[in-house]
């Protein structure tokens, strides 16, 4: 080979040809063109003169230039000239090519594999055996060093792949020292080392036993691999990626791609994500900011310009955050937060979930992965089929106890309502607790977790004590759906598999009002192992600590590309521990119902240059310079073109060939570029035409907004989205008619968005306890937002009932004051008496309070929205028919949004019994058993009812010495630091009695009274009166009065 600068001829011998152009010049000079033979008749005047002189004709000199550069390039093109040439391989014997082959070769492989090939080339023009060998791939029997023919590695050569593994060096350097002293081919031993450019294992000794062994040459890439840790989430749960480099010379740029599966089961990119390595960093953040949808998709993040299975970061369990549904028996607006059923949920589940609150059907509606339900007893017909199929679907539905599922469980015990098939185990008619008639001496504790469950491993608290539960029936198959159990033996927790999903008991409240349990972190811990969160530590950080055996469910190739795991054995959790290797590949593992994904890079990972080579190395930027190029083939296409010019112009100038000159200038241009095709190089006019952006079929990004506006209100093409879309697209004004149908979507949107009351689910906080003058609003919201419920359970996107004038005055009207009403049972005289009693105690309180209250309104349970009325009075009668499923479910979504239902059975005959057994009773749990309301109790002496304006000790009507049933209190106990009973913290969402207080209250539209009162006169009237002033006021302010009441206990024991 002879060099002359960037240029190198591989066959030298052939310039010598050049010397013989000189000659060749004159030759061509000398011999003329062939005469052209012209027909004259004028030539026969000529005849008989003697010429006196010849000039011979001589070739043109622009046909001499044509022919000797054709000439020139022939000569040239056999020289065999290459720029930017590599260096020939200096040593002599076997000649030793080695590749790191590990994952940091991938993005450049092929250009190894080229420069591999370039290597075998020369070996085998020079005679030479070689070895050829990749260190990340040591085969079951590990490295062959067996010298052979240099084209017999062309095979094995385009076999070769990269390994989704670091190479271990300092093995393979142990094993050429065994090999080398057993010696290799006569002629000594030289090496080619295509390195990675990484320091994968500190002092591995690899280069100094290379250059100990004979002359080597080190090919280190461009630029070493980035590398990519595993995805986390940020606290606004978006999708973060860690990119890492080694060393921090230059800036560099970064695109990656979030890949997962459609609906479709293909994979695509759900996101790309683009940033800069500043200079002097080793690593940069990327983000992808992806809904919800998209998010548990992603199965893994590649680096797009730089692929590699260490550019590959796998996503597993952790990554996924879980949208998970809230619900409780009754609402918490604007209650004291650590009194709250949902507080401790809502804390334990926010930092790792996305919350929704709202009913059953709404909750349904929001497509959740998991279900909560905190004291919720009674569900109407439809919402607990439909949350039955859900489950059975593969849902998760996480039940918590609490008063309201123990007076279902009674209830159910008792025979007076169907078992709930969303019970893991058969509940006992009551509980025990601290002091009851089922009792302890002290709090019970949790026993350790069994081995085999979802909490094995958990340690239980000693400070964790339980002080009240439901109690499950003794059965054969209690002790196996068991999670949880107290020190006793007592289940704390019993779960059961319904059809592909799961149902988990909580046999305690989800507050702290029965145990301690929700104030530790073992309530998170527990949470994390039920799936209800991402688990706050990677399931692969626990592997080191874990027996269990780990089958691969996918795993990846060097190239970072999924690949199937075929009959590839389970592999013991420390040894996936250990890092990735031969035996470990990266990939997604599964141990029973987890799931890890054991990437290449931990969260943690560095990557580190390679160091200098030791003295007497050579280093080759084959890799990182400019590539060889050879120039033969281009020099014989000009040689070609130039061909067939000398031909063209040989025929014009012998006249063979007659063109035009605007023919012979195109016929010119054609030569050309027919020479500069087949040379290879570009012509003149071909600009570079922008490439266009991909489809979404392709892997491009579509445009979300359009695709998600062109969604809103209706089916694909005819939505009045798509008119938005289209106008927008051709630059003109939308339609009216889209811009009403849009608007309207978009409200229904709103009203069923689990956004609209933020992140945590917090509704807006009005008035005192939830309610007062601003309750109604409060209700209307709550109503319209996942907590309400329409006829049939339907979200409040499809349930939107048609434009009514009347019903949308009456709403407004219902808004614009405090409004009472009173339930349409049918009859007339009733009826009426209803609305009279209204009108009385609506005008008493604007005589008497600061309350003002409109006309009172009937409303009718089948269509009427609740969600305006603070008070309902509903006066029972035998004969009152029955209202429909849907009239319960909106009931039951009024009472959880802080609604107050007051039950009067009027009849004397229809008393409710001195224990609350008597026929009334009968006849209110017809109308009021698909009601979820709390166990009753009659109202003690010292509830906030009894002076919330008045004091009172008796609560008559017409009737009097019935007694009024509400919510239970909690037991009442002393605590320590407190100096009242924890008693008043809620409001009762229902009152029942019998007094028949409408017909003491009823007036005519001129106030005289309708109905008289009995023996007791104006007196009985005054009191029935003055119990309807505490009602409302109990209903508006909630436990604000017994609050006051303690003022001045609290400010004693602050002053001390």
């Amino acid at each position: 080979m002879l060099s002359l600068g960037a240029i190198a001829f591989l066959n030298p011998w052939a310039l010598v040809a050049l010397a013989a152009l000189p000659a060749l010049w004159l030759l061509l000079r000398a011999t003329p063109p062939a005469p052209r033979r012209v027909r004259f008749a004028g030539v026969r005047l000529l005849a008989g003169l003697r010429e006196t002189e010849r000039t011979p004709d001589r070739t043109p000199w622009w046909l001499l230039a044509l022919r000797m550069l054709l000439a020139t390039a022939l000569i040239l093109a056999f020289a065999e000239p290459v720029s930017n040439p590599r260096r020939a391989l200096a040593g002599g014997g076997t000649l030793l090519i080695a590749l790191d082959g590990g994952w940091a070769s991938a993005p450049d492989w092929e250009a190894r594999r080229a420069r591999a090939a370039e290597a075998l080339d020369q070996a085998a023009r020079a005679g030479r055996p070689a070895i050829l060998v990749s260190i990340a791939d040591p085969g079951p029997e590990g490295w062959r060093f067996d010298p052979r023919p240099a084209d017999d590695w062309r095979g094995a050569l385009a076999a070769l792949a990269p390994r989704p593994w670091a190479p271990p060096r300092a093995a393979f350097a142990a094993a050429l020292d065994a090999r080398a002293a057993m010696g290799f081919a006569a002629g000594g031993l030289e090496i080619l080392w295509l390195t990675d450019g990484l320091a994968h294992e500190p002092g591995d000794g690899l280069a100094e036993t290379f250059a100990a062994l004979g002359p080597t040459t080190i090919v280190p890439p461009a630029t070493p691999a980035p590398g990519l840790r595993p995805p986390a989430l940020d606290k606004d749960g978006a999708l973060v990626v860690e990119v890492v480099r080694a060393g921090a010379d230059g800036a560099r740029a970064v695109t990656a791609a979030a890949i997962g599966r459609g609906p479709d089961g293909v994979e695509r990119r759900l996101g790309v994500a683009r940033a800069a390595i500043p200079e002097g960093a080793q690593l940069a953040r990327l983000r992808f900011d992806l809904p919800l949808e998209l998010r548990n998709r992603v199965e893994r993040v590649v680096l797009l310009d730089a692929p590699s299975a260490g550019g590959a970061a796998l996503a597993d369990d952790a990554l996924r955050r879980r949208r998970v549904g809230l619900a409780a028996g009754r609402d918490d607006a604007g209650a004291a937060p650590l009194v709250s059923p949902l507080h401790y949920l809502r804390k334990a589940l926010e930092p790792t979930a996305e919350l929704v609150e709202g009913g059953v059907s709404a909750l349904l509606a929001a497509r959740p992965d998991a279900i909560i339900l905190a004291d919720v007893g009674a569900m109407d017909d439809a919402e607990r089929q439909a949350l039955t199929e859900w489950v059975r679907a593969g849902g998760l539905l996480v039940r918590f106890a609490g008063p309201r599922l123990a007076r279902a469980a009674a209830e159910q015990a008792s025979g007076q309502a169907p078992p709930d098939p969303l019970l893991p185990v058969r509940l006992r008619a009551g509980g025990r607790e601290l002091g009851g008639a089922l009792s302890w001496s002290a709090p019970q504790h949790l026993r350790p977790f069994p081995p085999d469950g979802p909490f094995a491993g958990l340690e239980p608290p000693s400070d964790v004590e339980i002080r009240r539960q439901v109690l499950a029936q003794p059965g054969p198959d209690l002790a196996r759906r068991t999670l949880a159990a107290l020190e006793d033996g007592a289940p704390l927790v019993t779960a059961a598999d319904l059809g592909a999903g799961r149902v988990v008991l909580f046999h305690v409240t989800a507050d702290a009002e029965w145990s301690s349990l929700p104030l530790s972190g073992l309530f998170v811990r527990m949470l994390e192992r039920l799936a209800l969160a991402a688990p706050a530590a990677r399931p692969a950080a626990e592997l080191a600590a874990d027996d269990a055996l780990w089958k691969p469910l996918a795993v990846l190739d060097g190239f970072g590309r999924p690949a199937d795991p075929g009959a590839m054995p389970a592999i013991p959790g420390k040894a996936l521990a250990a890092g990735v290797g031969p035996g470990a590949p990266p990939g997604i593992y599964a141990a029973g119902e987890r799931r890890a994904a054991v990437n290449v890079l931990g969260p943690e990972a560095q990557l580190v240059p390679a160091p200098p080579p030791p003295l007497g190395v050579r280093v080759d930027p084959g890799l990182g310079g400019a590539r060889e190029v050879g120039w033969k083939g281009p020099l014989l296409g000009l040689a070609a073109a130039l061909l067939a010019l000398d031909a063209l112009a040989a025929l014009l100038a012998t006249g063979r060939l007659r063109l035009s000159r605007r023919a012979g200038a195109a016929a010119l241009a054609a030569g050309l570029a027919l020479g500069a095709g087949a040379a290879g190089l570009p012509p003149a006019s071909a600009a570079p035409k922008p490439a266009a952006p991909p489809s979404a079929a392709e892997g491009g990004a579509a445009n979300p907004a359009a695709l998600n506006l062109a969604a809103v209100g209706g089916p694909a093409g005819s939505s009045p989205g798509a008119a938005m879309v289209a106008a927008a697209q051709s630059g003109s004004p939308p339609p009216p008619a889209a811009l009403r149908s849009m608007r309207g979507a978009l409200f229904r949107f709103a009203g069923s968005s689990p956004g609209l009351h933020g992140a945590s689910g917090a509704r807006p906080a009005l008035a005192v306890r939830g309610r007062g003058a601003a309750a109604p609003l409060r209700l209307a919201q709550a109503a319209s937002a996942p907590g309400g419920e329409g006829a049939g359970g339907q979200p409040p996107a499809r349930r939107r009932p048609p434009p009514d004038p009347e019903r949308d005055a009456r709403a407004l009207a219902a808004t614009r004051d405090t409004t009472l009403a009173y339930v349409r049972t049918g009859d007339p005289q009733t009826d009426r008496i209803s609305e009279a009693g209204l009108r009385g105690l609506s005008r008493v309180l604007a005589a008497r309070t600061a309350v003002e209250p409109g006309e009172p309104m009937g409303v009718d349970l089948e269509g009427d929205d609740l969600a305006f009325f603070p008070l309902l009075y509903w006066p029972v009668a035998t004969a009152q028919p029955r209202p429909s499923d849907g009239a319960y479910a909106r009931l039951n979504a009024y009472l959880r949004a802080g609604g107050m239902i007051v039950f009067d059975l009027r009849d004397p005959r229809l008393s409710l019994g001195a224990d609350g057994a008597g026929p009334g009773a009968r006849a209110l749990r017809r109308l009021a058993g698909p009601l979820d309301l709390p166990p009753l109790e009659p109202v003690p002496r010292d509830h906030v009812l009894t002076r919330t304006f008045y004091l009172l000790d008796d609560f008559p009507g017409r009737r009097a010495g019935e007694r009024v049933w509400i919510e239970a209190a909690p037991a009442p106990r002393e605590a320590e630091g407190r100096p009242f009973r924890i008693l008043n913290d809620g409001v009762s969402p229902v009152v029942i009695g019998a007094n028949d207080w409408a017909g003491a209250w009823a007036v005519s539209d001129d106030g005289a009274f309708l109905l008289p009162v009995g023996r007791a006169g104006e007196r009985r009237r005054e009191m029935a009166f003055r119990f309807g002033v505490n009602l409302v006021m109990y209903a508006l302010t909630g436990s604000y009065k017994s609050d006051q009441v303690h003022v001045p206990a609290l400010l004693e024991r602050l002053g001390n």
